[in-house]
């Protein structure tokens, strides 16, 4: 007959991810980092993001921004990187025949 006090969790503590897009890579980390969360860096290029054209910057992140993640969760930075020049060659613009 004596009391039991019971004690439940609501879970492990959320945080809403952040938008890191269009700052530079160690920016972003540490914004992550801020968070509570963990950045990774993707080897995956992908094209740059207009809003932010110039510099090697984060292009793009997975999970989104402003989605509801666990605290401590990974945050993949996608770094923009222009396309490859294509096309004629050489002084002239031809070919190269």
């Amino acid at each position: 007959e004596s009391e039991v006090v019971v004690i439940v969790s609501s879970g492990p503590a959320t945080v809403q991810v952040p938008d890191v897009r269009c700052l530079s890579v160690n920016a972003a980390l540490n914004r992550l980092r801020q968070a509570g969360l963990n950045g990774v860096r993707s080897d995956e290029p992908v094209a740059i993001n207009t809003a932010c054209p110039f510099g090697e910057k984060v292009a793009d992140q997975d999970p989104d921004p402003l989605t509801e993640v666990e605290q401590g969760e990974t945050v993949t930075l996608f770094i923009g990187e222009a396309p490859a020049a294509t096309g004629p060659t050489g002084e002239t613009g031809g070919d190269g025949d």
